[in-house]
């Protein structure tokens, strides 16, 4: 079924997006805890916690900017959003 999704949406939305994010946010929550006095921190792990216990599945979603999809990425007006070549060397 995520195959048959991810050639339908053009996206990934699998688990490993969804650790990426709680990996993130518990780093991040930490910091800003320290920095602010805030309890970003102890919500986020709270909430971490429900999800383990509950055996929850935690997904992510990944996109690119899609701009005019009847243009190929060469030829959209955001030139900085896709892929580039701006110089070729025999060198590398």
């Amino acid at each position: 079924m995520q195959r048959f999704l991810g050639q339908k949406t053009a996206s990934c939305f699998q688990r490993c997006v969804g650790m990426d994010a709680f990996n993130s946010v518990f780093s991040i929550t930490y910091e800003i805890d320290q920095k602010h006095n805030t309890k970003y921190h102890e919500k986020f792990r709270s909430f971490m916690e429900y999800v383990q216990e509950k055996d929850l599945t935690v997904d992510g979603a990944m996109t690119d900017p899609k701009g005019d999809r009847s243009l190929p990425p060469h030829k959209q007006e955001g030139e900085d959003l896709f892929l580039k070549i701006v110089e070729r060397r025999k060198d590398v």
